[in-house]
């Protein structure tokens, strides 16, 4: 459509992913993967492939791309939500993106994560699984 920004493609991940906290080293981020019914902060509502354009690994640069933002946005990911999650408001949430880390997007990895923590907690089942 002219006028309108591609918007890529994007997809719930197959089965939950949670995460303990992001860590966050010269623009370069990580999450420990946890079982979801351990207590965690952050699940994904949303994996992608970054746009041609993004050439890098920096979460900033990455966060601040606006096909990414369009998928990690919080109209997505209230639609994702499953169970009891689906009754909390947006007010409730939060969102980061997950890219590739360092390493693996050196090695040829273009897949970034949308994350969403309720926040203030750490459940222990998974709000975004199927």
């Amino acid at each position: 459509m002219p006028g309108h920004a591609p918007v890529a493609a994007a997809r719930c991940p197959a089965s939950p992913e949670c995460f303990g906290g992001i860590v966050e080293s010269a623009g370069s981020a990580g999450a420990e993967p946890v079982a979801c019914n351990r207590s965690h902060y952050w699940e994904t509502f949303a994996i992608a492939i970054l746009p041609a354009e993004v050439r890098t690994f920096d979460q900033d640069a990455v966060g601040a791309d606006r096909a990414v933002r369009t998928v990690c946005s919080e109209t997505v990911m209230l639609a994702s939500r499953r169970g009891q999650a689906r009754r909390l408001p947006a007010r409730d949430w939060r969102i980061n993106v997950l890219p590739p880390s360092e390493a693996a997007f050196s090695s040829g990895t273009r897949v970034h994560r949308c994350l969403a923590n309720e926040i203030g907690q750490q459940p222990r089942v998974s709000q975004f699984g199927r």
